[in-house]
């Protein structure tokens, strides 16, 4: 059984008949990720599957395939994730915000030194606890690296100006969002929203409108037209952005292949 081959801008997997699974290639803290896995017309999930067992141990697989996913499943992988993927056409109108009061906006700048980032992850840890279907499963040393990863543009492309912090009266961070820019098309691809949190004790104060609201704003002047998202299904956020104007457009399952690997984590 051959290794992975670069086929164009994406990989694929070989087996002895020729190519069994096509994927983009990601890097996420923890462990490599296959995205929009795909299984070529003419092959069957379950000869994906094996050659993902074999060539992919350790790594995250992602897929509108759900029948790729059970393969994976039955061939030993466990799941990580079931989200749907949202959109927003920022050729329609956006909702005017205020600045929420007692806040002020800070850029955020991916060149933040590790204190700096230390002072983000309480805000960050508390919008996802253990009841969370997006828990955060690591400490601070471990948040701090997830969070450099997101906005090191190696991960989901460059972050967009956009991307800012919410900061409170005393200089805490208790909100955010990071907004990156991939090279593909939407909407898997352009500007994505890969995190957006808040203190749980901003409820009802309208950071989260304000974030969401502000990042479009932003991305419609510099000649955007969509922004995306990825929410868990689980996740009561969902009707947050489809208020925002966020559209579903599709849904994904993700797995993780290798029953021992270590155990990766997706923010909102």
């Amino acid at each position: 059984m051959a290794t992975a081959r670069v086929v164009s801008e994406h990989r694929a997997l070989f087996d002895d008949r020729g190519v069994v699974l096509r994927f983009t290639a990601m890097s996420r803290p923890g462990a490599p990720m296959a995205a929009s896995a795909r299984v070529p017309e003419g092959r069957v999930p379950s000869c994906a599957a094996r050659a993902v067992a074999h060539q992919l141990p350790g790594w995250i697989v992602q897929t509108e395939d759900f029948a790729l996913a059970a393969a994976m499943i039955k061939a030993g992988a466990r799941p990580v994730r079931h989200a749907f993927v949202m959109q927003r056409d920022l050729r329609h109108p956006i909702a005017t915000t205020a600045v929420p009061r007692g806040l002020r906006a800070e850029p955020l700048d991916a060149a933040r030194s590790v204190p700096e980032w230390r002072a983000v992850v309480p805000s960050w840890h508390a919008a996802y606890p253990p009841d969370h279907p997006d828990h955060f499963h690591g400490g601070e040393a471990e948040a701090v690296e997830a969070l450099q990863q997101l906005v090191s543009g190696e991960e989901l492309g460059p972050m967009h100006a956009t991307s800012t912090l919410a900061i409170d009266a005393d200089g805490t961070p208790v909100a955010g969002i990071i907004v990156t820019v991939t090279a593909f098309d939407p909407p898997w691809g352009g500007p994505w929203i890969c995190d957006i949190w808040r203190d749980p004790r901003l409820r009802g104060s309208g950071v989260g409108p304000w974030l969401l609201a502000s990042a479009q704003r932003r991305l419609r002047e510099d000649g955007f037209v969509s922004l995306g998202l990825a929410v868990s299904v689980s996740n009561p956020a969902r009707r947050s952005y489809e208020s925002a104007g966020f559209r579903v457009v599709a849904e994904t399952q993700t797995v993780q292949m290798g029953a021992d690997a270590p155990v990766v984590t997706f923010p909102a």
